[in-house]
């Protein structure tokens, strides 16, 4: 799979938004395709013609936007996140959205003739989609919702405190380690475009849940502050360093006693000439 995949921000900051006026009243183009899917996935109601149009709108626009790129391919990871919003979460889908929504993409050609997408979709997405570009292209979603003021559950708002949950869930359980160096940078990418968008345009001013991703690097910052200034130009630094050094002064002569305890032929011996643990294990050693 291509890295730059994972480089969804270049795109969102550009693209046209699914939300946008343009793509509520597409043409019927879906009749053809609804039966084809209908066939071999029963569950898929009526809502899904009306669904099935504004995407293939949308996927129009990508295709003749990007001539057919890498960029069409992201395009055609967003719109999914949307048709799962709108229609795939229902529960007689079972979760059966995504095979629902591949079959789609390979007939697609049974709305626009000409169309390239069945080829974009195996050519950079190799017939799928995977599972972390899912989630990542999904929190841009929901940010995309919160901008164009689209409710998640009873308030837009509440798709930015969606937002900051599922960003600390992500960085949390795959962040820890190097095995998804691409998918942590693009959410660091994402921190910073969330954020900035907040400093700008704050529109939930009161509702603390959206500063939740840029507030623990604010908190690092300050203790690190303050720490600082209380070493630097309080006595507080000077009885600290005092403390620490009269503590080790204390564990460094208990080291000495019991050295002298176990090997009493060599206190005469200078202790500098080795390390105190050292000569304590070696003589557990050779101890009968």
């Amino acid at each position: 799979m291509d890295k730059e995949l994972y480089n969804f921000e270049s795109v969102y900051k550009v693209v046209d938004s699914i939300f946008d006026e343009k793509y509520e009243k597409p043409n019927e183009s879906c009749s053809e395709i609804y039966k084809k899917l209908k066939e071999e996935y029963n569950e898929i109601g009526d809502s899904f013609t009306t669904h099935c149009n504004k995407s293939a709108k949308y996927l129009e626009y990508l295709e003749e936007e990007y001539q057919g790129n890498i960029n069409t391919a992201k395009g055609i990871i967003y719109v999914y996140c949307w048709l799962y919003d709108v229609e795939f979460n229902k529960a007689q889908y079972n979760k059966n959205g995504i095979n629902i929504y591949k079959k789609f993409l390979n007939e697609y050609t049974l709305i626009e003739s000409m169309s390239n997408i069945p080829s974009i979709f195996q050519t950079y997405l190799k017939g799928n989609i995977d599972e972390n570009l899912k989630n990542l292209y999904d929190l841009y979603y929901k940010f995309d919702k919160f901008k164009n003021k689209v409710k998640c559950e009873n308030s837009y708002c509440k798709c930015a405190e969606e937002c900051s949950n599922i960003y600390k869930k992500y960085k949390q359980e795959k962040c820890g380690n190097d095995d998804n160096t691409d998918f942590c940078k693009e959410l660091h990418n994402f921190e910073r475009h969330y954020n900035d968008y907040l400093k700008a345009h704050n529109t939930c001013d009161g509702n603390s849940y959206i500063r939740v991703i840029l507030f623990p690097i604010l908190i690092t910052s300050i203790i690190s502050f303050i720490v600082f200034f209380l070493f630097k130009f309080t006595p507080l630094g000077s009885r600290l360093c005092l403390r620490s050094k009269n503590k080790k002064n204390k564990w460094n002569s208990v080291d000495e006693d019991i050295r002298n305890i176990r090997n009493p032929s060599k206190t005469v011996h200078s202790s500098s000439k080795a390390h105190p643990y050292t000569l304590g294990y070696h003589s557990m050693d050779h101890t009968p």
